[in-house]
């Protein structure tokens, strides 16, 4: 099987949302998992989805439909990011 286009760019997207994209993280966690960690770390991540580690556990975080391309995990990864920002928002937290 081809290796799907984002594979190549994989270190690229990990360190690029370690760098840049803590806070995001933690709003995910905080939103689909109901705990606010005090760091976040993605560790890895398929075409699917990814996983995020936080100092109790890893969780994973799957895509809404798979990613082929590294714009397109960008796209889901904005998209997941900004929906947990927008309900917790609305929660008041």
């Amino acid at each position: 099987m081809p290796q799907a286009e984002w594979e190549q760019h994989k270190d690229r997207i990990i360190n690029h949302m370690n760098d840049d994209h803590v806070e995001h993280m933690i709003d995910m966690i905080h939103h689909f998992f109901g705990t606010k960690p005090d760091t976040a770390k993605l560790v890895d991540l398929s075409s699917e989805g990814f996983n995020i580690q936080t100092n109790e556990q890893t969780h994973y975080l799957a895509f809404e439909q798979p990613c082929t391309t590294p714009r397109e995990i960008a796209k889901e990864a904005a998209r997941l990011a900004n929906f947990a920002r927008e309900e917790l928002d609305k929660a008041g937290k």
